[in-house]
């Protein structure tokens, strides 16, 4: 279900559905998808919603916002980035659209991530499996 609330407790996080069940973790990956905060734009109207009928992720934006989770990017849906791809020209190559600008933007937030990562963690240890 939907997340719509988090917390960090302790050493744990707390996340509640939409359903109101709730669930215990002390580690979280969160793969918002395409909903996450998604609109729809109709001319000049704009409204929460997603592709085929879909609800957007509203609840799990603003329980991020507040807990202070950081968003690396959000990559606007937009006409061209369906078109170019049919055409084998990715919208991203172009860094004046606003498809591109939001993946230069990413990859940038992403450097910056990790370079933090790297001075204030431990070395990420490699782990074996058979």
């Amino acid at each position: 279900g939907e997340v719509v609330a988090l917390r960090k407790n302790g050493d744990a996080w707390e996340l509640k559905t939409k359903l109101d069940c709730v669930f215990t973790a002390s580690c979280v990956v969160l793969a918002t998808g395409t909903f996450l905060d998604g609109k729809i734009y109709v001319g000049d109207k704009c409204f929460s919603g997603g592709p085929d009928g879909m609800f957007p992720s509203v609840g799990l934006s603003e329980a991020l916002k507040e807990t202070g989770v950081p968003l690396l990017a959000q990559i606007p849906l937009v006409q061209s980035v369906c078109e170019n791809g049919d055409a084998g020209t990715p919208a991203a190559l172009d860094p004046s659209s606003p498809t591109g600008n939001a993946f230069l933007q990413l990859a940038a937030r992403v450097v910056t991530q990790t370079d933090k990562r790297n001075a204030e963690l431990a070395k990420t240890e490699i782990v074996q499996t058979h």
